[in-house]
């Protein structure tokens, strides 16, 4: 299915993409990794309070910064689902980068399947772990080369240690979006 995608506004992506740039330049992997693992730490403690029909009620929020139109109305489940999707993406991104090569993959499916079950936690849980096991042995990801993600050209070309950084920062975004969804529906 071909989706048409509303961007995020001018701004936001400026304020992203130098972000990205100034912030993992001022940092270590170490830091961004422990972002990364606290925001997911952070998703599955919230999900795991809440029962299948909670995680799975579909619920209209205003838009977040970082968050394109048609992520407003998701469940909690395919925000988990998308925040899969997208970090599969990055470490698959990360290990071509590591390898030496800069080859731009496909990032045309991240949008999430609307027919998620609880074993996207398991899911969630397993990714996490692996995601941050690779990571962990990397011995420079500021190395090798760069890619651009077609679905977000404007970001700029960028190495495996800002991908990693974009993912950490993915994680915040969609793990505020989960606080918006169970304070919208009343479950917090």
């Amino acid at each position: 299915m071909v989706r048409t995608l509303t961007d995020i506004p001018g701004y936001e992506k400026s304020w992203l993409k130098f972000s990205t740039r100034v912030g993992s330049a001022c940092t270590s992997v170490r830091r961004i990794s422990n972002r990364f693992e606290n925001e997911s730490d952070l998703i599955l403690q919230m999900a795991n309070r809440h029962d299948v029909d909670e995680l799975s009620r579909v619920v209209k929020i205003p838009r977040l910064a970082g968050i394109r139109p048609e992520s407003c109305d998701w469940s909690i489940l395919m925000v988990i689902d998308h925040v899969i999707r997208f970090n599969d993406w990055v470490l698959t991104t990360i290990q071509v980068l590591q390898s030496g090569s800069n080859a731009s993959l496909r990032s045309d499916r991240l949008y999430p399947d609307t027919n998620i079950g609880l074993d996207a936690l398991d899911d969630y849980q397993e990714q996490v772990w692996r995601y941050t096991g690779f990571i962990d042995l990397q011995k420079n990801l500021r190395a090798g080369g760069t890619t651009v993600m077609p679905s977000r050209q404007w970001l700029g070309s960028l190495n495996a240690f800002q991908w990693h950084s974009v993912a950490a920062r993915h994680t915040w975004i969609h793990r505020r979006q989960i606080q918006k969804i169970l304070a919208v529906a009343g479950v917090v």
